[in-house]
């Protein structure tokens, strides 16, 4: 059995050439949300990425939490804020986090910053 390539099996980028194009129009989507649903901006750590974007749903109805991709080195919430529009129009409520990125931070301290733990 011979090895296996890591970089060649997670390299999403590399396997999903129009990846450009489709991040281009969810940054777009995001932005074109955020400005028709301003999240209210929740701060849970000291650090400036330690934030959530709440799109708020019903009062009383469910919160689903979205951790933003990137392979723990890119990106931030913003650029995952179109997500929330349909979950919003049933009155679900979408936090989304932003957190530190690697190699500023380990992969374990993001765990613990999803966590909630200090």
């Amino acid at each position: 059995m011979t090895g296996i390539d890591y970089e060649v099996e997670y390299n999403n980028r590399a396997r999903v050439p129009e990846n450009p194009a489709l991040m281009a129009g969810w940054a777009r989507d995001s932005a074109a949300y955020r400005e028709q649903h301003p999240p209210r901006r929740l701060s849970y750590g000291p650090g400036s990425r330690n934030v959530i974007d709440l799109f708020e749903g019903d009062r009383d109805g469910p919160l689903v939490v979205f951790i933003h991709g990137g392979y723990w080195q890119a990106l931030d919430g913003s650029s995952s804020s179109h997500c929330a529009r349909g979950l919003n129009g049933h009155g679900i409520s979408v936090a989304v986090p932003s957190y530190d990125l690697c190699p500023n931070v380990s992969i374990n301290d993001i765990i613990a910053e999803m966590r909630g733990v200090p």
